[in-house]
């Protein structure tokens, strides 16, 4: 049975301003870790000989936004600007079966846009827009992906658009 022993430390810190009642700007920075097996499966089923020796991958965070609450607090705007950097992140050797190594570096730039609201007594509204401009900045030596170094990474649209809305029929019921 494959076993990892890896340890890490993440931390978060941010400072909040509040010009007036209703308005606030932020600043976050933060790191996260994935330990090895998280995407290759759910949690110890993910490991495997081809990666139960491998390091925590590590990602930070810096972030900046403003929340304002507006129409007697009936509408908010939301709105930030962020780069996300993973490395130590694993990447296919294109070796035998799925062997991987910790080598590779990823970068996303984005900027979020959302809104929230009650336009009536029953009627919500929520929604948002998110542009994620991403980057694999080092594939790893020699891996399958250094032909993809510099281009953008799967997975992860360049443009994203949400809208959600409810309304309440009844208290009991809502569409």
């Amino acid at each position: 049975q494959a076993r990892n022993h890896a340890s890490f430390m993440n931390y978060q810190t941010g400072l909040v301003f509040k010009p007036v009642e209703t308005g606030s700007i932020y600043a976050n920075w933060g790191t996260s870790s994935n330990p090895p097996g998280v995407d290759a499966g759910n949690g110890a089923d993910g490991l495997a000989l081809t990666n139960d020796d491998l390091k925590p991958e590590s990602s930070r965070n810096l972030e900046l936004g403003t929340k304002w609450d507006l129409l007697d607090r009936r509408l908010t705007l939301t709105g930030d600007v962020f780069r996300t950097e993973k490395s130590n992140a694993r990447v296919n050797t294109g070796g035998r079966g799925s062997d991987q190594i910790n080598a590779g570096k990823y970068r996303v730039d984005g900027v979020e846009l959302g809104f929230n609201g009650r336009l009536t007594e029953h009627w919500n509204v929520f929604g948002g827009y998110s542009y994620l401009k991403s980057k694999l900045v080092e594939p790893g030596p020699g891996t399958a992906n250094a032909g993809n170094k510099g281009k953008q990474m799967t997975n992860t649209p360049r443009n994203s658009f949400t809208l959600w809305t409810t309304y309440a029929v009844t208290p009991a019921l809502t569409i």
